[in-house]
């Protein structure tokens, strides 16, 4: 291709080098001697999926999970209020996220050619959807027990959630994997997957102290 991105034989002057190319994934290989810069459409990719993935939806589930676990004679329920801000906010980041990757790919690359993205895609299914399963949910009343639909309700909706959460995480690897993989510049990957590992890693930080002292300031001052 010649520098107006036109397909044809010309003479290339300084412009020219060498790479490896895999015309199965339709991609170029690592080479010490090249390297590609992300695209705008990459970096937002990366950034609306570190944002939903590694921060909003696992302090979601964190929140549903730990605030509700907590005693005291609190009539609000503060715990789903939270969980609901940030899921809302992650359902609309992972979505910005995937339609910057469809839109890379559709540039820049081809569709579905790796785990990444095919599992990108069943996670994004799987959180887009959720909202429709938490609207049809059975109601439970503090006052009779609760029914076999709603436990099979919350076995389904918290199973699913904990599965995207943990699959997201597992993703974001992934991502930093292929880009290295595809030749990408380390400052891109390096930092996309730092930044999601420390983001995620506060979250399962909180988690974990929550679960070893239920009753910490913490999450106190989330309930307040």
């Amino acid at each position: 291709a010649t520098k107006d991105s036109s397909f044809e034989l010309a003479y290339h002057g300084e412009d020219k080098g060498t790479c490896k190319f895999d015309f199965g994934e339709n991609a170029v290989l690592p080479n010490d001697n090249v390297t590609r810069p992300p695209t705008v459409w990459l970096w937002m990719h990366a950034g609306f999926m570190i944002m939903a993935w590694g921060v909003a939806l696992p302090w979601g589930v964190s929140f549903a999970n730990r605030l509700r676990a907590l005693g005291g004679t609190k009539k609000t329920d503060s715990w789903f209020v939270l969980h609901k801000r940030c899921q809302v906010v992650g359902w609309g980041l992972q979505l910005c996220g995937f339609g910057a990757a469809f839109a890379h790919c559709q540039l820049h690359s081809k569709h579905f050619f790796h785990p990444h993205a095919v599992f990108g895609l069943v996670l994004t299914a799987v959180c887009t959807l959720q909202p429709l399963n938490a609207f049809i949910r059975p109601h439970a009343s503090p006052e009779t027990k609760k029914s076999t639909s709603r436990m099979l309700w919350e076995i389904m909706h918290k199973g699913l959630g904990w599965m995207a959460v943990v699959g997201g995480l597992v993703n974001l690897v992934l991502g930093g994997l292929l880009a290295h993989k595809l030749s990408y510049a380390s400052d891109f990957w390096v930092t996309a997957v730092a930044i999601g590992g420390g983001a995620s890693g506060f979250v399962a930080l909180y988690f974990i102290a929550s679960l070893l002292v239920p009753e910490n300031p913490c999450s106190r001052s989330f309930e307040s």
